[in-house]
């Protein structure tokens, strides 16, 4: 797929599944634990290992990963969906990304990226989305660099500390 000398990208077969899901997790910690307290936070040790090996050989979906020094370092999962009758297009969306701490800033987001917008349109997609945590503003100057722009907003309450006429 890609070379690098530092690491290579490459789709994502059924032996990549364990690192995928540790992989998984490492978002889940790092930013769902911290902006989204009504996650399953060990979601990704519960049900990542089956959710990903139906993934990796699903036609619709595409997992790519970044390998270094032997192991995998990133990945990125995303897929087609579409037409329908509410959007009859084929649209994709970028599912979930995460590169380890200590490889950032190497260009690893940015090709896995890159990869998945070119697998989507080869696809026929013409219209691709990725949701972020508002809070996440690393992950939203990431996107809008990307090419995406605001389409939508999502509000939400927490109705457990919702205050209503004083009760």
């Amino acid at each position: 797929m890609q070379v690098n000398p530092a690491y290579t990208l490459r789709p994502a077969t059924p032996v990549d599944v364990p690192a995928v899901v540790r992989l998984n997790d490492g978002l889940f910690q790092e930013d769902s634990r911290v902006r989204d307290p009504l996650v399953n936070h060990d979601w990704a040790k519960q049900h990542g290992e089956a959710y990903f090996a139906g993934l990796v050989t699903n036609e619709a979906y595409v997992v790519l990963v970044a390998e270094a020094a032997r192991q995998l370092v990133g990945y990125l999962a995303g897929h087609t969906y579409g037409p329908s009758d509410f959007r009859p297009v084929v649209a994709a969306e970028l599912e979930s990304i995460f590169v380890e701490p200590e490889w950032r800033g190497q260009g690893i987001g940015e090709q896995l990226s890159h990869a998945f917008l070119t697998w989507a349109r080869e696809r026929g997609a013409v219209w691709i989305s990725v949701t972020a945590y508002a809070q996440n503003e690393r992950a939203s100057a990431f996107y809008r660099r990307l090419g995406f722009a605001p389409h939508t907003l999502t509000l939400g309450l927490h109705t457990a500390s919702l205050v209503v006429d004083g009760h």
